[in-house]
Order: C-alpha cells, then sequence, then structure tokens
C-alpha cells in the first residue's frame, strides 16, 4: 500500500513555463543579435536567477510582449512605424505606441519623424545607434 499522494501546485507549471518562455526569447535575441547592449545582459541574467526580467515593467506591460516588440528591432537596418510592429507582433497599434514610447524612454530605441507632403508627420522607430 502506497501513502498519500501529493499533488502538484498548478502555479509552479505555469511559473517555470512563463520563465522558459521569456529566456527563450532572450536567448534567441542575444543569438541573432551582434551588439548587446548592457541592458540585455542584464535582463538575461535576471531571468536566469529570479525568472523575471531585472527591471519591472510599467503596469499593462508583460515581458513576453515586450520581447516581442524588441525581437522587431534584432535586424541592423530596422526602421518600424508603430501600425507594422503591430501587423508584425500581432497587437493592437495603441499597444505598440506604449511599449515603443517606453523603448524610447529607457533608451534602446530612438524616434525619428518622417514627413510627407501633406498631414502629420509619420513616427519611425529604430535602434539608438
Amino acid at each position: 500500500m502506497t501513502g498519500p499522494q501529493q499533488v502538484p501546485d498548478p502555479d509552479i507549471n505555469r511559473r517555470g513555463a512563463e520563465r522558459l518562455d521569456v529566456y527563450r526569447t532572450l536567448w534567441a535575441r542575444t543569438r541573432s543579435s551582434d551588439v548587446l547592449g548592457q541592458s540585455d545582459i542584464d535582463r538575461l541574467f535576471g531571468v536566469m536567477s529570479s525568472g523575471e526580467a531585472s527591471t519591472p515593467l510599467p503596469k499593462g506591460h508583460s515581458e513576453p510582449t515586450m520581447m516581442l516588440v524588441r525581437a522587431a528591432f534584432d535586424e541592423p537596418q530596422a526602421d518600424w512605424s508603430a501600425a507594422e510592429i503591430a501587423d508584425r507582433v500581432g497587437i493592437s497599434r495603441a499597444t505598440a505606441q506604449r511599449y515603443l514610447a517606453l523603448l524610447v524612454r529607457e533608451g534602446p530605441l530612438e524616434l525619428h519623424l518622417r514627413y510627407g507632403v501633406a498631414g502629420r508627420p509619420e513616427h519611425r522607430y529604430s535602434r539608438r545607434c
């Protein structure tokens, strides 16, 4: 006869899966990028030690979505609008704008304006040199 069996905590599996997803995304980013910034390295080691990114994101932002937005700029000459990022990542344009604005404030991206013949200038985002 065997003793009582423990039921595994479902949150452990969920947290573990989330940690692996974030780590996998960060690892892929480090493998595809020629140049890593200190913030990239800090985030990678933060995920490895705690399971979370080292810098907490503001309320309403998620690490998996942030990693997808960041990954869109892995190409050296990447230059995107919020609408292009939204299509590429599969999020709304407003959500893309929030994440892009945060990345501009944090420093890895820069915002520049493309002026057309008429109307408002288009906001374009690229990696900071």
